[in-house]
């Protein structure tokens, strides 16, 4: 998986192919250098926990982890 992307859709396309999870419909957007939080069942033990920083440049940062 890639770090930056240049637009939310393509970083929530790539989590839900790497993870083969559904990745419900997210509205809001995020504004400029601010995160955002998601989480995501993966199994019935396990979550993956994302977070996601919108650049001054508007390309987002992700970073992601399961537990």
């Amino acid at each position: 998986m890639l770090t930056h992307y240049d637009t939310l859709w393509q970083l929530f396309d790539d989590v839900s192919k790497a993870y083969k999870i559904k990745v419900p419909m997210i509205t809001g957007g995020i504004k400029y250098e601010e995160y955002r939080k998601f989480h995501f069942e993966v199994s019935s033990k396990k979550t993956l926990h994302v977070q996601i920083y919108r650049l001054k440049s508007g390309r987002y940062e992700y970073n992601g982890y399961i537990l």
